[in-house]
């Protein structure tokens, strides 16, 4: 087999794409109760913040985190909003 520069190239692509996909899928879950004390959780994923049910952050935290399974129960955090940022600034300093 011949090795060429495209052929270097695109082993360099296709392993930078798999890192890069593998970064994104990193969650991080989060329970910051409310006010009144009820419970509320959370999930970073990538560069978005998430909120969801507590049985949905429970098989995160301990299954990890599939698209196919989890996206449907995942509420997404508008980015700019006072939500996003307050969520943000919590998921930072833990």
């Amino acid at each position: 087999m011949k090795v060429t520069k495209s052929y270097i190239k695109q082993l360099v692509k296709e392993e930078l794409n798999k890192v890069l996909s593998e970064e994104q899928e990193k969650a991080v879950v989060r329970n910051y109760p409310t006010n009144s004390g009820e419970p509320r959780y959370y999930v970073k994923i990538g560069y978005d913040y998430y909120q969801t049910r507590e049985e949905i952050a429970k098989d995160i935290e301990q299954n990890g985190y599939d698209r196919m399974k989890h996206d449907s129960g995942l509420h997404k955090i508008e980015s700019g909003t006072e939500a996003y940022m307050n969520i943000a600034q919590k998921m930072r300093n833990t």
